[in-house]
């Protein structure tokens, strides 16, 4: 499939106290692990970042993913998508938070598959989507953020209402990601830690559970 992918490294960090982009996991910044995953699809790589944080997020990257700035920094995910997509390459975008550092990329195979003949794929865990963990065809997405951003923000799912697409559950998500490694939410240095540990042992653990932001 025609894929790019797109990875949101912006946010205020609030419950990181720092940039979480930056914050080290395993040895490297959390959104290294998240590129070099999703190098795994596309060699296409857009990451969205906020504001000012250009350079040092791109030095932590050697090169290895384009670079863009979020413009509407207030508004969240909304706004780190939409300049995702703006320049994003592709008919398809596959779409990953960088403080989620180990997305399995046969999962985003996986909703590729699924999104054939919609706008798009989204898993669906424990009854709650997952939009940023999603695979969206480009145009019809960026159009439906780009109307959220003009009717004064509002969520990811907001955008997603403006969609056709196909709902993923957990009984085919477990085929290619049966621990929900993709899910991990690691967005505390305390999650960082029992992720950490968790992986060094091989525990199934779920440090902060799937996204809950304001998605």
């Amino acid at each position: 499939m025609n894929c790019s992918a797109v990875v949101l490294a912006g946010g205020r960090s609030r419950r990181m106290g720092s940039c979480k982009a930056l914050e080290p996991f395993r040895g490297r910044p959390l959104v290294h692990w998240t590129v070099e995953a999703m190098h795994g699809l596309t060699g296409d790589v857009v990451v969205s970042v906020s504001k000012g944080w250009g350079r040092q997020i791109g030095a932590a990257l050697f090169g290895n993913a384009r670079i863009v700035e979020d413009l509407h920094p207030r508004l969240g995910p909304v706004g780190g998508l939409e300049a995702g997509f703006r320049a994003a390459s592709r008919e398809w975008v596959a779409v990953a938070p960088c403080d989620s550092p180990l997305p399995e990329p046969g999962l985003y195979r996986l909703l590729m598959a699924e999104a054939e003949g919609f706008d798009g794929a989204v898993p669906f865990l424990d009854g709650f989507p997952e939009p940023l963990h999603g695979v969206y065809r480009r145009r019809p997405m960026l159009r439906s953020l780009e109307r959220v951003i003009s009717e004064g923000g509002g969520s990811v799912r907001d955008a997603l209402r403006l969609l056709k697409f196909a709902r993923v559950g957990p009984r085919k998500l477990a085929r290619a990601d049966p621990r929900r490694i993709t899910f991990w939410n690691l967005s505390t240095r305390r999650a960082l830690r029992l992720a950490e540990k968790g992986l060094a042992e091989r525990v199934p653990a779920r440090p902060d559970g799937p996204l809950r932001k304001a998605v």
